[in-house]
């Protein structure tokens, strides 16, 4: 298994290869789903992995004949990259809002 390795604002951008995993297990789309849920604890459904890869933005995968086919370690990084930085408050997760041109002055 890999160990992540994160940045500074607790995102997880890469993974430490140094022990080189004796087998890779590949897990069809049910099971991916169900191994998002039980190891981290992120809600994700069948029906969402097959929408992301067609849309984009889910995990790497591979296709053997017609079955999609997901990697532990690709489902890792995809979660964790899911996650917000660590938090005190709510309010710390707003992002600034864009100023509205005043309408009024628009007119003039």
């Amino acid at each position: 298994m890999t160990k992540p390795v994160m940045r500074a604002d607790g995102v997880a951008m890469a993974h430490d290869h140094s022990r080189t995993p004796t087998r890779c297990l590949l897990l069809r789309r049910k099971d991916a789903a169900k191994y998002v849920r039980d190891e981290h604890g992120q809600p994700c459904s069948p029906k969402t992995l097959a929408k992301l890869a067609v849309l984009g933005g889910g995990p790497a995968y591979r296709k053997a004949g017609k079955f999609p086919l997901y990697e532990p370690d690709d489902l890792d990084e995809w979660a964790l990259a899911k996650l917000s930085p660590k938090v005190r408050s709510s309010s710390e997760l707003r992002t600034p809002q864009k100023q509205q041109p005043n309408k009024l002055s628009a007119n003039k």
